[in-house]
């Protein structure tokens, strides 16, 4: 059977899986994308920060160290607290720091904030030049209605903010 892809506007040529495609076999196993990279050659051990420690952030982050990665939560100061109670006792692979600090030694940066709050924590990061910055927001406002039509892509604005970074939109539909 045949599984379509799409990208919203189009849609994408479709995949034959065979009964014994790895990809497929991973699928009925349970496996996530997360799962199956991380015993990859070179998917080992990146260090990843993770901007924001909710849902979103979180729930990436917690699933990145499980899988053998090194994440750092990058929170403003005065939420550093609930994101430390948050990791508890999973310490090890994960850690919390202010978002320059996390960003700074990452091999890549996750933003994982709500939208109202994306271009303060760009700002936060300090120097992006060259870094990986992976877009998980909803460029959505407090009622859930779209942001504008001057910029209809999120990820543009977030590469305005993000000089020289390479941002990637991600993790949303």
């Amino acid at each position: 059977r045949s599984i379509p892809a799409t990208n919203h506007s189009r849609t994408l040529p479709r995949q034959r899986l065979s009964p014994h495609s790895e990809n497929l076999q991973s699928l009925r196993r349970g496996q996530t994308n997360v799962q199956q990279w991380a015993g990859h050659e070179g998917m080992e051990g990146m260090k990843i920060a993770v901007i924001g420690a909710g849902g979103v952030g979180g729930g990436l982050g917690l699933a990145w160290a499980r899988v053998g990665h090194d994440v750092t939560f990058g929170v403003p100061e005065a939420k550093m607290r609930p994101a430390r109670d948050k990791i508890g006792g999973q310490a090890g692979r994960l850690a919390v720091a202010t978002p320059a600090a996390a960003a700074e030694s990452a091999d890549a940066i996750v933003l994982a904030v709500p939208w109202p709050a994306a271009q303060e924590a760009v700002a936060s990061l300090g120097d992006v030049n060259g870094k990986l910055l992976v877009d998980v927001t909803n460029p959505l406002l407090p009622d859930f209605s779209w942001l504008d039509e001057q910029f209809p892509s999120g990820a543009e604005r977030i590469a305005s903010w993000a000089t020289g970074a390479h941002v990637f939109k991600a993790f949303n539909q």
